[in-house]
């Protein structure tokens, strides 16, 4: 099970993973952190090479020096940026804390493990009771 939860009253997250294997539990940590920076970073390429792509025809559109002039310097700006946001990852992540795997193994929730199938078929139960009080009735 992965969770990923702000901590309060700063702007950071906490990513665990709960599995009774702890080097796939380590895999699939490394994993989440790996894909979720590598897809902050393609949003930011695409809004980047957007932003880029409407300065360029807004400045083939234009005519006045001082426009033009404008539209250059926001051009040189977009262009900073993108450099930025091509650096080797990680780009947006960066890890307080090293993974570490607790040595005892967690408790059972069980009000998962009992409550929830309980719950379950008692309903399943009362559909099935309904079902077959409606029938007896017509």
């Amino acid at each position: 099970m992965v969770q990923v939860g702000q901590i309060e009253n700063s702007p950071f997250f906490s990513i665990s993973v709960e599995h009774p294997d702890r080097k796939l539990a380590l895999y699939l940590l490394d994993t989440v952190y790996r894909e979720a920076d590598e897809l902050l970073g393609e949003r930011d390429r695409n809004k980047q090479a957007q932003n880029r792509k409407y300065l360029e025809e807004q400045l083939e559109k234009s005519q006045l020096v001082e426009v033009r002039s404008a539209l250059l310097g926001m051009v040189m700006q977009q262009e900073q940026k993108s450099m930025l946001v091509n650096v080797e990852p990680p780009y947006t992540i960066k890890v307080l804390e090293p993974p570490w795997v607790a040595v005892q193994p967690s408790e059972p929730n069980l009000a998962r493990m009992i409550g929830l199938p309980a719950f379950v078929s008692m309903a399943l139960c009362l559909i099935v009771v309904v079902v077959l009080t409606s029938f007896k009735m017509e």
